[in-house]
């Protein structure tokens, strides 16, 4: 149990995480997270405003060590 990120989780699984944590709008006013087909906030406190943006993504841990190797090579060499 335990340890750190998500070597042991089968893909379907991880497919139905990023469902409904991930593949997400957000409200730029109220920071609602919305479904991914909305066109409007669905908060009245912000107005049912319409400037929406997608979720950031989530970054892949191997990836940023592979660019901060890089960066450091090209720093010390």
């Amino acid at each position: 149990m335990g340890g750190v990120g998500a070597a042991g989780i089968p893909d379907h699984l991880r497919e139905l995480a990023m469902k409904y944590k991930c593949h997400k709008m957000i409200c730029r006013k109220c920071y609602a997270r919305l479904p991914m087909t909305a066109n409007n906030c669905r908060k009245r406190k912000c107005g049912h405003c319409a400037n929406i943006r997608p979720k950031k993504k989530i970054k892949e841990k191997e990836k940023e060590k592979d660019t901060l190797t890089i960066k450091l090579k090209d720093i010390l060499f």
